[in-house]
């Protein structure tokens, strides 16, 4: 029995969610010391693919969400914030996003940082 095109567009779906929630958890592992370390890091990943991302939302000094700077759709967004522990040993780490750029047609317009 032959594969049509929708059985093989259907892996590649499969494969790039499961490729992607692997990045994700990738990017879970990561701890940062400063909330500006953090989103700079996070935007260099998304540099990395091709594409820009700007902090888009703060709140206060705990939580940062990073999204696609394009006036798109995108879809795309890393959420930021920080553990606040008694001995000062603070740092920021991934809470949770989406990686898949459904709606995107922007691409990388880097800037000196």
């Amino acid at each position: 029995m032959a594969a049509d095109a929708n059985d093989c567009e259907a892996t590649t779906v499969a494969n790039g969610s499961a490729e992607e929630t692997d990045q994700l958890e990738e990017l879970k592992q990561r701890k940062w010391f400063t909330g500006k370390d953090a989103a700079a890091d996070t935007k260099a990943y998304e540099l990395s693919r091709g594409k820009s991302a700007t902090v888009s939302k703060k709140r206060g000094s705990t939580f940062k969400r990073i999204q696609r700077s394009s006036g798109d759709k995108c879809t795309w967004l890393i959420n930021l914030s920080v553990t606040r522990r008694k001995k000062k040993d603070n740092f920021w780490h991934v809470t949770n996003g989406n990686l898949t750029h459904i709606n995107c047609t922007g691409i990388a317009q880097p800037l000196v940082q």
